[in-house]
């Protein structure tokens, strides 16, 4: 499948392949930094991406045994000192750091922090049938065993709603607030740049080559929708994004709104293309996979990315919301139903809306 952009084409084209720029009499020229340096100290971003992980990891203890809501709480406004080593063991912040900052999970700036809050809870309200097998109309406990082997924890309807909170954490609370970041020129939008960039999830100085999980994994690593890159190597889209973050923040400086402009379009389209496409990896792999357990996996996930599209930027979006609402009413159908489905009716028709907004063929 060939995705595309359907906004910005011919500015593109004319605008976006230079690295230095020259707008006489107006504005001197500039060139764009082969590495994008960030350089405000603000620590908010980074720490939310990573306190999401922390909260996540905590949730994921649900398939062996009871999860306590007021450490979903304590997570969620990172008061009390919540985070430990086992939650954030592997990241540029450890738990003495996080629960040292100001900074916390809850999101401040969306309708929607309500329910996502309350996914989380219903995590662990779930976590009591931590011992039952889960089965349609039961919530419980199922083991996957293709491609990988875990332990899932799923509704009386067959969502596992731990993936589903994390996925949708990506529109709701990086998207959102890195789209909320990019705005027009100077020099104190050029330090809003860095808060974008860490929303994302990009590492410092970030390799889109670069085999992130190979070996050893490091603690500067790609995290959130940056951490997607690699499942969509056919987009591009690490680089490119990437590319326009080191673009746009030397236009800010030189207060060249019109490039500035064009890779603020450029940005949230690749990064909407990026979620859509990995949900219909996911999507696919429910068709593909015959474990049972794993269908109810991957269809968690690709709801979740669904919900996360929510977030786009409508003013470039090629998702209509006829067919993004069409979607999210197919969703509320019985997982146990869409899966066990051997024509995947509705499965198909999510597809087909998505690949229909995206593609080009």
């Amino acid at each position: 499948m060939k995705l595309h952009f359907k906004l910005f084409l011919v500015v593109i084209v004319t605008l976006l392949f230079v690295s230095c720029v020259k707008n006489k009499p107006f504005l001197s020229s500039y060139s764009v930094p082969p590495v994008f340096r960030l350089e405000s100290n603000d620590s908010t971003a980074l720490a939310r991406v990573i306190m999401t992980y922390g909260l996540a990891n905590y949730l994921s203890k649900s398939t062996s045994g009871p999860i306590d809501t007021i450490i979903i709480d304590s997570l969620w406004l990172n008061h009390g000192r919540p985070f430990t080593t086992e939650m954030v063991s592997n990241f540029v912040y450890s738990d003495v750091m996080l629960n040292n900052m100001a900074g916390r999970i809850s999101l401040t700036n969306t309708g929607d922090a309500d329910s996502l809050k309350g996914l989380a809870d219903s995590v662990a309200i779930l976590s009591r049938f931590y011992g039952v097998t889960a089965s349609n109309g039961v919530a419980g406990v199922g083991t996957q065993n293709t491609p990988v082997s875990a332990k899932r924890l799923f509704n009386e309807n067959g969502m596992e709603v731990q993936e589903v909170w994390f996925n949708t954490m990506l529109g709701a609370n990086f998207m959102q607030n890195a789209f909320g970041n990019l705005a027009g020129p100077g020099q104190n939008v050029a330090l809003a740049w860095d808060l974008a960039y860490n929303y994302m999830g990009f590492p410092v100085d970030y390799d889109p080559d670069k085999d992130y999980y190979s070996g050893t994994v490091p603690r500067n690593r790609p995290l959130g929708i940056a951490a997607l890159f690699a499942g969509v190597k056919n987009l591009k889209a690490g680089a490119k994004i990437y590319e326009e973050f080191r673009r746009a923040k030397a236009a800010a400086v030189a207060s060249d709104s019109r490039v500035n402009a064009v890779s603020v379009a450029t940005i949230a389209v690749y990064t909407e293309v990026t979620l859509a496409q990995t949900a219909l990896f996911a999507l696919d792999s429910v068709k593909q996979i015959a474990d049972p357990i794993a269908k109810l996996h991957y269809l968690s996930k690709a709801h979740g990315l669904m919900r996360a599209l929510k977030y786009r930027n409508s003013g470039y979006s090629p998702l209509t919301n006829e067919a993004y609402l069409r979607i999210r009413e197919i969703m509320k159908t019985n997982f146990y139903t869409l899966t066990q489905d051997t024509s995947y009716k509705g499965i198909n028709e999510v597809a087909d809306l998505l690949i229909k907004a995206y593609s080009s063929e």
